[in-house]
């Protein structure tokens, strides 16, 4: 049995909206806060990854995250791997 020297990555994925609330309000007690935002909204996705190996990769996509951004994703990083598997 023949042993192939590849990557394995470590992957987590994203995704931030313009519009996202973040940490807590406060105001008097029995009147509702209301937290101002922007009107424009806008979203953007990214996937991050690290190998065994210390290689980094990353792509930002703008579409929902599936099957195939996945896919893409990974052939996008094994492309630049200098031809090990990944």
């Amino acid at each position: 049995m023949k042993t192939e020297s590849g990557d394995v990555l470590f992957a987590d994925q994203v995704g931030v909206r313009s519009d996202q609330v973040s940490g807590r309000t406060w105001g008097e007690q029995g009147k509702t806060r209301v937290v101002r935002r922007a009107g424009n909204r806008c979203s953007v996705n990214a996937i991050f990854a690290i190998s065994n190996r210390g290689r980094r990769y990353v792509m930002v996509f703008s579409e929902s995250f599936d099957a195939k951004v996945m896919c893409r994703f990974l052939v996008g990083s094994s492309g630049t791997s200098s031809g090990r598997s990944t």
